[in-house]
């Protein structure tokens, strides 16, 4: 709740960034900000500050070319999700 008693807006932060990141999933290969941009629907200000915000966690990396790609923090989170996947069944 705010202040004034009026409850707050849903955070959609998490909720885009993870919209970036599923760009990569469905569409392999480098991307420039405005491919993030038309496939999210996100501005592309708003897409650079997300994808920007990803490249500081690791998540997505730039190219020297500045387009995006997926970046090595992802293979510690696809790590962490394996882990706990049980295969042998």
């Amino acid at each position: 709740m705010t202040a004034n008693g009026k409850a707050t807006p849903p955070v959609n932060g998490p909720r885009r960034a993870a919209d970036v990141l599923k760009v990569f999933s469905t569409d392999p290969g480098p991307k420039r900000v405005t491919d993030l941009s038309l496939a999210t629907g996100l501005s592309p200000a708003t897409a650079s500050r997300i994808a920007s915000g990803l490249v500081d966690s690791s998540l997505l990396a730039r190219k020297p070319d500045k387009s995006f790609v997926p970046g090595p923090g992802l293979i510690e989170l696809a790590r962490a999700v394996l882990t706990d996947i049980d295969i042998v069944g």
